[in-house]
C-alpha cells in the first residue's frame, strides 16, 4: 500500500514450549548487533482455567517471564516467551521489512534453540481510518463496518463490532471500533510498549479503527521456508480482508 492507514503490525508464531530463559543472553547480544540494542524483562501473570472430574477447578494464577527486545526509537520490537516470538510495529510501512525482520529473528532464535515445531502463526494489521477535513468516515469504508452509529439519536460514546470467519487453514477476525475522540488502542495491547506516533495520539475527531487478526493453529515441524509461506498467505487474506471493507475512493487515496 503506498500510504497505509496501518498504524501496529504483529507477527507471531508459536512453538514448542523450552526453557527460553537458557538463550535469553545469546539471543538478546544476536540482536544488538541486528539494530534492536534495548532490553526489558517483567514477568506476566497467566490464568489458567481447567476442568476436573466434576466441573472447573478454581482458577490458577500462574507467572510467565517475557522478554522485550527493542531499536532504539522503540517504534519496532520483539517479545520473547517460553513457546513464542512476537514481532511487532508501529511505524509500518511495507510487509516485505516486517516479514523478512520477523524471520531473521526467528532464524537467529532457531539456530541457538532448535526449535522442534511450531504450533500457531499469527499476523494482526491494526488500521486508523481518519477522514481529511470536510470528508466522512462513509467516504472511506463501506456501511457495513459503520453499522447504525450515524443513524441513531444521542452523542456517540463508542460503536464497536466483531465477525470472525473460517478463511483457508485459518481464522480471521474483524473487530471495528468508532470513536469521536481519537484513537482508543484495544485492550490487550494497552500496554504495549512502542512509541505512537504523536500526530495519531494528539488527533481529535471521527476515527475508525480497524483490527485485523488472521492466524492458522497447526502443527508442522520446524521449516523457515514453510513459516515464510505462512507469512505471505496470511499477508495475503489480511489485504483481501481490508480492500473488501474500504471503498474505491480509499484504495485510490492509499495505492490500492
Amino acid at each position: 500500500m503506498h500510504k497505509p492507514p496501518v498504524f501496529y503490525a504483529l507477527i507471531q508464531v508459536k512453538f514448542n514450549a523450552v526453557q527460553m530463559e537458557r538463550f535469553v543472553s545469546d539471543f538478546r547480544e544476536a540482536l544488538r548487533g541486528n539494530g534492536f540494542p534495548d532490553y526489558q524483562e517483567d514477568t506476566q501473570t497467566e490464568l489458567l482455567i481447567s476442568m476436573g472430574p466434576s466441573g472447573p477447578r478454581p482458577p490458577e494464577q500462574r507467572p510467565r517471564n517475557r522478554w522485550r527486545f527493542f531499536n532504539m526509537e522503540r517504534t519496532e520490537g520483539f517479545t520473547l516467551l517460553d513457546d513464542a516470538l512476537v514481532y511487532h510495529t508501529n511505524r509500518y510501512d511495507c510487509f516485505t521489512h516486517c516479514r523478512d525482520v520477523a524471520l531473521q529473528a526467528l532464524r537467529i532464535l532457531h539456530d541457538r534453540v532448535d526449535l522442534a515445531y511450531v504450533e500457531r502463526v499469527g499476523m494482526r494489521y491494526l488500521d486508523a481510518v481518519m477522514p481529511a477535513a470536510g470528508a466522512a468516515l462513509a467516504d472511506l469504508v463501506k456501511p457495513t463496518l459503520l453499522g447504525p452509529y450515524s443513524e441513531l439519536p444521542g452523542d456517540l460514546d463508542h460503536g464497536f463490532s466483531e465477525t470472525r470467519k473460517i478463511v483457508g487453514d485459518g481464522n480471521l477476525v474483524m473487530r471495528t471500533l468508532i470513536n469521536e475522540k481519537g484513537l482508543a488502542i484495544p485492550p490487550d495491547l494497552q500496554n504495549q510498549t512502542l512509541n505512537l506516533d504523536e500526530t495519531l495520539k494528539s488527533y481529535q475527531g471521527d476515527l475508525l479503527l480497524v483490527d485485523t487478526d488472521y492466524f492458522v493453529q497447526k502443527r508442522f515441524k520446524f521449516d523457515m521456508n514453510a513459516i515464510e509461506k505462512q507469512f505471505q498467505a496470511s499477508h495475503a487474506v489480511l489485504i483481501d480482508t481490508f480492500k473488501a471493507a474500504i471503498t474505491d475512493e480509499a484504495k485510490a487515496l492509499w495505492g490500492l
